[in-house]
């Protein structure tokens, strides 16, 4: 199966979601979207969970993040005097923890202006279908997101680390470029080891790209095969298949199966 190259490693062109079969999925398959949540949302505290680097700030490096956060402020006032500016940068100067304040509200609204669909590189994880798709009585959507390179672009792999990445936001304030590859990369990107069991690719879209959070549109030939539990039922399956079948899609069917001799599922194709 192809492989992609990332600036973290590489991951399959073929990524998996798992799902309970509800109607939720029901309306998504029939519009045909991918829902983008808030990180807000997910299962882990801990998830984009950011643990700035604070540290003794220059007076230089304070001025210049105020001067940047005021030319983003959209009701900023018609007049702010270079006076006001260096009288501002003193009082945080010599009160960090009020700086670091700052910091943190400006960076809990950041976060808010990402959308994030989580996909796994593994098919056959009992882990993954267990808790994700319905203790084994749902599905699992395996996309080729070479496919459809709008909806899944810019995928990222997730690092697993023992111990929270420390953030500089002063540097990522200031410099877009590092913006984008930091706070993907230490925020968006990074969870903890005990969650490596999910091989997780992350696509992720920002504010300014317009649709960013919530129902993301993707092409109906990138969905390559649908994959049911090991216990999902006959009629579950036959109702989902014809759904897809009506619908546009032309994927290959699949269904886990168990085997006697080892802790291993399989996956069989089906017809249906």
């Amino acid at each position: 199966m192809q492989q992609i190259t990332l600036p973290n490693g590489k991951i399959s062109s073929h990524l998996c979601r798992y799902f309970s079969i509800d109607s939720n999925l029901i309306t998504s398959l029939m519009e045909n979207y991918l829902w983008f949540s808030t990180p807000s949302s997910f299962n882990d505290p801990y998830d984009c969970n950011i643990k700035l680097d604070i540290q003794k700030y220059s007076f230089k490096e304070i001025y210049k993040f105020l001067i940047k956060a005021y030319q983003n402020t959209p009701n900023k006032p018609s007049l702010l005097t270079e006076k006001d500016l260096l009288e501002k940068t003193k009082y945080y100067f010599n009160d960090p923890q009020s700086f670091t304040d700052i910091i943190n509200q400006e960076l809990a609204s950041c976060m808010n202006d990402y959308g994030i669909c989580c996909f796994s590189q593994n098919d056959n994880s009992i882990l993954m279908w267990s808790h994700y798709a319905e203790k084994h009585k749902g599905l699992c959507l395996k996309f080729n997101i070479n496919m459809d390179k709008r909806a899944f672009s810019t995928p990222f792999k997730v690092n697993y680390k023992k111990h929270l990445p420390k953030f500089n936001y002063i540097k990522y304030r200031l410099d877009y470029d590092l913006r984008r590859t930091q706070l993907t990369q230490f925020a968006l990107g990074t969870k903890h080891k005990i969650w490596k069991y999910e091989d997780e690719v992350r696509i992720v879209k920002e504010r300014s790209e317009g649709q960013y959070i919530g129902a993301i549109s993707f092409n109906k030939s990138s969905l390559n095969e649908v994959i049911f539990g090991c216990k999902c039922q006959k009629e579950q399956i036959n109702s989902i298949s014809k759904l897809l079948n009506c619908n546009g899609y032309c994927p290959k069917y699949y269904q886990m199966r168990l085997i006697e001799s080892d802790f291993i599922l399989v996956k069989e194709s089906i017809t249906t």
